[in-house]
Parts: structure tokens; C-alpha cells; sequence
């Protein structure tokens, strides 16, 4: 039997809501986070050069500085974004430049069309374990003693 109770408690909840009471107040927020953030929100379209366009996805990155050569990297585990499951095709990060390249075949992704650098799906980062592309060295992460990555 299903449980009926969260059901029951939204029902009471929004029963004697005023719809047209809400609406002015969400697109009055709407508006007010507008103002406040939207700029944060917005990047240079790359298609048509448009500074206002909208940006959907934001790809968060811990990043780690490297014991031996102090440098930072990224610590990705892998870089294949997306499937086509929910997107028309597979999506991966270019490990060298960073560009989003849609790909038929994510187990044949080919080189990313911004560099030309081969594609790859796993990252470096596993196991609390990353190689550091400029210098080799094996880093551990976290490493409590410094700071969080």
C-alpha cells in the first residue's frame, strides 16, 4: 500500500493558496535575483558574438596545487559530461583547452574540434590519487595539512 500521508500534508498545505497572489510574487523575485545576480548568469555567445546570452550549466572543479612543482591542475575524474541519453549527443571536456565537444560515440570521441588534442573519458583524478600534467608527480588529495582542493 502506498503511503498517502506527503500527499495528504502538500494537499493542506496549498489548498487555500491564492495562485494569483504567488504569481506576482515569484515574478517579482524573479525580477529582484534578476537584478542582483543576472550579470552573473550571462557569457559572450559563441555562435553570434552576443554579450547577453544566457548561460545554462555552470561545470564546477576542485583544483589541486601540485606538491613538486606548485603548479594547480584540475581534478576531474573523468571528463565525459553528458550521454545522449537526455542531450542529442555525448558531451566531453578536452582535457588540454577545456572546450565542450559533442561527440557520436563516447567510446570513440576523437580529437576536440578547439585544439585538436585527443579526447579522453576517464580523468586523471581516482582513488584520492592525480598525476599533475605538468610535472608528472603522483599528488594525494585531501591533504589536511595544506588546504581543502
Amino acid at each position: 500500500m502506498v503511503c498517502q500521508t506527503p500527499y495528504w500534508i502538500v494537499r493542506q498545505e496549498i489548498e487555500h493558496l491564492d495562485l494569483e497572489a504567488y504569481r506576482e510574487a515569484a515574478a517579482d523575485l524573479q525580477d529582484t535575483l534578476a537584478k542582483e545576480v543576472g550579470s552573473l548568469y550571462k557569457t559572450t555567445c559563441l555562435k553570434c558574438g552576443s554579450p547577453n546570452a544566457h548561460i545554462k550549466y555552470f561545470i564546477w572543479v576542485k583544483i589541486l596545487i601540485c606538491d613538486e612543482c606548485g603548479k594547480d591542475f584540475d581534478l576531474y575524474p573523468g571528463y565525459l559530461l553528458a550521454l545522449n541519453r537526455r542531450h542529442p549527443k555525448n558531451v566531453i571536456i578536452c582535457s588540454k583547452c577545456g572546450e565542450l565537444n559533442e561527440v557520436e560515440d563516447h567510446k570513440k570521441p576523437g580529437n576536440c574540434t578547439a585544439c585538436g588534442t585527443a579526447l579522453k573519458v576517464k580523468g586523471p583524478a581516482n582513488r584520492n590519487r592525480c598525476e599533475c600534467p605538468h610535472c608528472g608527480k603522483i599528488n594525494k588529495y585531501p591533504n589536511t595539512l595544506k588546504a581543502p582542493p
